[in-house]
């Protein structure tokens, strides 16, 4: 069993979201409280739709600000947004380097049960590369009100 307790120590963390903002609708709360909790925590981030336009700025801007006094890395793809299914094996690709570059305490993706093929799609591959690690899906709260049955929660101030 993988547990995450108090007293536990996260030296490392990976967020992933299959676009720009998904880290931070999802997770960004976690991120804060993590980070404020423990400066110096390493934080690999990966994107998988968004590089090189105006949201990959805001991506950094919003992980920078979720993520204060953290060593973060942050890698940002263009992907077509909506099409990933089409895109698998890049983004397997992209999910299995995240996957050799660190070996995190902490995995934060999107729920597998996600209704956006986008969202569930990355969260299956998390599930496959990080097959060793403490995977927890979190939710992107969305217009069509797909929301889950979570099981656990990250209390925020």
């Amino acid at each position: 069993m993988i547990r995450l307790g108090a007293g536990r120590r996260l030296d490392r963390i990976v967020a992933v979201g299959a676009h720009c903002d998904d880290i931070a609708i999802g997770a960004g709360g976690t991120l804060l409280a993590m980070c404020r909790a423990q400066p110096g925590i390493r934080v690999d981030a990966l994107v998988l739709s968004g590089g090189g336009s105006e949201r990959e700025d805001e991506e950094r801007a919003a992980l920078a600000a979720f993520c204060p006094g953290a060593e973060l890395r942050l890698t940002v793809l263009k992907l077509p947004d909506g099409r990933m299914p089409a895109y698998w094996e890049e983004a397997k690709s992209a999910v299995e380097e995240l996957r050799a570059q660190t070996d995190p305490d902490l995995v934060l993706a999107p729920r597998t049960d996600d209704a956006h093929q986008d969202h569930r799609g990355l969260a299956q591959l998390m599930t496959t590369a990080f097959r060793d690690h403490l995977v927890l899906g979190y939710e992107i709260v969305k217009w069509d009100g797909d929301l889950g049955r979570p099981a656990a929660y990250q209390p925020l101030s």
